[in-house]
């Protein structure tokens, strides 16, 4: 789709395990550490990156590894949302759009 990822990013106080500047999109894969009530922890920084216009996607550990079709067309449906790649949208100042929560399950098949 034209879309850049990199892993293992910096923002803030947090390393996203996904990050698509241009889209401002950042995805998460959760394991089973995760499964506690859906960790407070997780909730404040899905809302802290939030925040800073960028849509956060969750998926499970395991819907990655069995569904990964699944997992590949909610990023692709996110992506389309965002709008086509635009090389200056990495320095381009934050806007509050496209703030949508997704659980980590969404879209994907539990196993």
């Amino acid at each position: 789709m034209g879309f850049k990822f990199r892993r293992q990013v910096p923002r803030g106080s947090y390393v996203a395990d996904f990050l698509c500047a241009e889209a401002r999109l950042v995805v998460e894969v959760d394991g089973s550490q995760h499964a506690d009530q859906r960790s407070e922890a997780d909730r404040q920084r899905t809302a802290d990156l939030e925040r800073k216009a960028l849509l956060v996607l969750r998926f499970w550990n395991v819907d990655v590894h069995t569904n990964i079709e699944g997992v590949l067309t909610v990023i692709a449906e996110a992506l389309a949302e965002r709008g086509p790649p635009h090389p200056a949208r990495e320095s381009a100042p934050s806007s509050p759009q496209g703030e949508r929560r997704t659980e980590p399950w969404a879209g994907a098949k539990e196993a």
